[in-house]
């Protein structure tokens, strides 16, 4: 599969981050997440999460000794390692300002921590999609 990321800010900018292999491994694995190659105009906030399984309040797999989903991801779940350089499933503000940093919906590279996101629409499909 292949990932695609589309971002909107609340100035109406739009970017995207792309990412030509996209894995997310079993429950078994704890939806354990892996990365190709990225390109695109948001930058990379997604790869420091590589490798990282899925976190959420009542299932605390990332490294950090807090836990992520609660401490930094707005209570959202997310690929968080130690803890966030994006979170695409954090709270949902009306506007570009989150309460807190990392609190909302964030990617890093586009905005920064403190900036929450007005859209975000993450798109997989297969590679090889064949003739089109």
């Amino acid at each position: 599969m292949e990932l695609r990321i589309d971002l909107e800010n609340f100035t109406g900018k739009k970017v995207f981050a792309k990412y030509s292999f996209f894995l997310v491994l079993s429950e078994r694995r704890k939806y354990q997440m892996f990365l190709g190659p990225y390109s695109g105009d948001a930058g990379d906030s997604l790869v420091y999460h590589n490798g990282s399984r899925f976190s959420t309040e009542d299932q605390d797999n990332d490294e950090y000794s807090k836990q992520c989903s609660t401490h930094q991801g707005g209570g959202g779940g997310w690929w968080f390692k130690s803890c966030v350089h994006s979170t695409l499933n954090g709270v949902y503000h009306k506007t570009s300002k989150a309460s807190k940093a990392w609190n909302g919906i964030s990617w890093n590279t586009f905005g920064g921590s403190s900036v929450s996101l007005k859209k975000t629409e993450m798109k997989i499909r297969p590679v090889n999609l064949g003739p089109q």
